[in-house]
C-alpha cells in the first residue's frame, strides 16, 4: 500500500525473494525497487502512449531521498506534459554519442560500471570500479571524490574503436609481477568491450582481449594441522582476555584517520581485551568455513535453528542454504546473550544499520600471536574442507556446507581426499585377510560348505567406510 517513504521506513525494508516495490504518496509514480540481492535503486513510474514505462532515477545508497524525490517531481511535470522520460533520456545519449562521434574508452568504462550495479553483487561493482575508475566514487572513504583507477589512466583517453590487442598485451605485459590482479583486470576489460559490440561502438567479433594468454597462477592452498588450531584458539582466548598487540611491521606504521579505530586500544600502558564482537565473528568464521562477508553480513532473521540452517539470501553464489554444527549454534546463543538482541545483524557495527567491520585487525594480531603469519583469513574456509574430507564427507555435502554453486570449486579439494580413501582401502583390505585367515584355519580341519563360508563372512563384514 503506498506511504510517503521516509529514510526510517526504507530503513527497516527488507529484500524478497522476487523485486520488490514500494511507492511514495507524496510525488505520484516515485518508489523504491528492492532487488533480491538487496540492491536498491529509485524508480518513477508513469504512462506514455498507452503504455506503462518505469525510469530508473538512480541508486538509493548514493542518491538521498530528498534528491530521488526532488528529480521525481521534475519527471513528473514532464510527464504531465506529454513528455515522456525515457524516450528524452536516450535520445540524449544517442546526441551525445552522436556528437563524439568516437566514446572514448573513459565513456565505455563509465557505461560498463552502471550496468554492473544494475545486474551484479554490490562487492562485484566495487571491485570493478577498484580497477576500473570512475568520475566519482559511488562509496568508501573516497565516496563523491574521483577516483582514476589503473586501466582509466591506462586506456581511458583512447578511443573505443581504436583500442587494439597490441595496447591489452602489453598493459597485461606491464602487469606481469602481479598475475593474478593482471587476468582479471583482461577478464573485466573484455567484458567491457562485449558491451561496447553491444552497443555499436566496435564492430562485432573484434574485442581487442581475444587472444590474450593469461598467467599460470600459483593457487594459494594453506591447510591448518590440528596443532595449528590450537596455537590459533589459543590467541583468540589471549586476545579476548588481555589484548593483543599488532604485529611489529605493523604497529610501526603511522596511523591515519581511516586506520586510527581500528588499532589497539591501551589502558595505562597496557593492552585491553579485543572486542567480543570480533572475537566471536572470527570464532564463527573459524568453525563454519564460510567466507567474512557471510560470517559478518548475518542477520538474525536468517538463522532457522528448529531446522539447523541459515539461510543467506545475498552470497558469492546467490541465495544459499548453509547447515551449522552443535558448536556453531552454541555460540551463537552466547552472542544473542552478550548482545542482548535478536534481531538485527549478529555482528552489530558501530551504526545501527551496519555491521562489524574492524576483523582483520584481530585476525592480524592473533595468527601473528599463533606463528600463523603466512595465513591468510580466507585461508581458514580452505582448513574447514580439509577437515571435512579427513572427516570422510563426500565432495557435494562439502560444497553444500561451503556454498560453492559450481562443483569445480569443490574439485579442488579431491586430492585431499586420498588420504581418507587410503586409509578406508586399508581397513578393508585388513577385515578382508583376516577373515581369508581365519577360513582358511576352518578348512583345515573341516571343509565348510560354500554357503556357510559366505554367510560367516557378511556377518564379519565391516560397515562401507565414509
Amino acid at each position: 500500500m503506498p506511504r510517503k517513504l521516509t529514510k526510517a521506513y526504507l530503513d527497516g525494508l527488507r529484500p524478497t525473494a522476487t523485486d520488490r516495490f514500494e511507492w511514495d504518496t507524496d510525488v505520484r509514480g516515485f518508489g523504491i525497487r528492492l532487488w533480491p540481492s538487496g540492491r536498491r535503486s529509485w524508480v518513477f513510474k508513469y504512462d506514455h502512449g498507452g503504455r506503462s514505462r518505469r525510469f530508473t532515477i538512480g541508486d538509493a545508497d548514493a542518491t538521498p531521498l530528498d534528491e530521488a524525490r526532488r528529480r521525481a517531481r521534475e519527471l513528473r511535470t514532464q510527464v504531465d506534459k506529454g513528455m515522456d522520460p525515457l524516450a528524452t533520456r536516450e535520445h540524449a545519449r544517442a546526441e551525445a554519442v552522436k556528437e563524439a562521434d568516437r566514446p572514448t574508452v573513459a565513456t565505455l568504462f563509465d557505461e560498463f560500471l552502471e550496468v554492473t550495479r544494475a545486474k551484479r553483487r554490490e562487492s562485484t561493482a566495487d571491485e570493478y570500479e577498484r580497477l576500473l575508475g570512475s568520475p566519482v566514487a559511488k562509496r568508501g572513504a573516497d565516496k563523491g571524490k574521483a577516483r582514476p583507477g589503473e586501466l582509466r589512466r591506462a586506456l581511458g583517453a583512447l578511443h573505443v574503436h581504436e583500442v587494439t590487442f597490441d595496447d591489452i598485451h602489453r598493459l597485461h605485459l606491464r602487469m606481469k609481477d602481479r598475475k593474478t590482479l593482471a587476468n582479471r583486470s583482461v577478464a573485466i576489460l573484455r567484458a567491457a568491450f562485449n558491451l561496447a559490440e553491444k552497443l555499436g561502438w566496435r564492430a562485432r567479433h573484434t574485442n581487442p582481449c581475444e587472444g590474450v594468454t593469461e598467467y599460470e597462477e600459483k593457487k594459494h592452498e594453506r591447510y591448518l594441522t590440528a596443532d595449528e588450531y590450537q596455537r590459533l584458539g589459543a590467541a583468540i582466548t589471549t586476545a579476548a582476555t588481555t589484548g593483543l598487540p599488532l604485529p611489529s611491521t605493523l604497529a610501526k606504521q603511522r596511523a591515519t584517520a581511516q586506520t586510527a579505530k581500528h588499532r589497539a586500544k591501551t589502558t595505562a600502558g597496557r593492552l585491553a581485551p579485543a572486542n567480543p564482537i570480533a572475537v566471536a565473528a572470527l570464532r564463527l568464521l573459524l568453525l563454519t568455513g564460510w567466507r567474512k562477508s557471510e560470517v559478518l553480513g548475518l542477520r538474525w532473521e536468517e538463522l532457522y535453528p528448529e531446522s539447523g540452517f541459515a539461510r543467506l539470501p545475498r552470497t558469492k553464489t546467490g541465495h544459499s542454504d548453509r547447515y551449522l554444527g552443535a558448536a556453531a549454534w552454541e555460540l551463537l546463543e552466547e552472542i544473542a546473550v552478550m548482545t542482548g538482541s535478536s534481531r538485527g545483524y549478529v555482528f552489530p557495527g558501530l551504526e545501527s544499520d551496519k555491521h562489524y567491520q574492524g576483523i582483520k585487525r584481530l585476525w592480524l594480531s592473533v595468527r601473528h600471536a599463533a606463528g600463523l603469519d603466512n595465513v591468510r583469513l580466507h585461508d581458514t574456509r580452505h582448513a574447514a574442507a580439509s577437515v571435512a574430507v579427513s572427516e570422510g564427507l563426500s565432495l557435494p555435502v562439502i560444497g553444500a556446507l561451503l556454498g560453492h554453486r559450481d562443483t569445480k570449486s569443490t574439485q579442488r579439494y579431491a586430492h585431499l581426499a586420498q588420504g581418507a580413501q587410503q586409509r578406508a582401502a586399508d581397513e578393508v583390505s585388513e577385515r578382508i585377510r583376516t577373515s581369508l585367515s581365519a577360513t582358511e584355519t576352518v578348512a583345515s580341519t573341516a571343509a565348510p560348505s560354500r554357503a556357510s563360508t559366505i554367510l560367516e563372512f557378511t556377518k564379519k563384514k565391516p560397515r562401507a567406510s565414509a
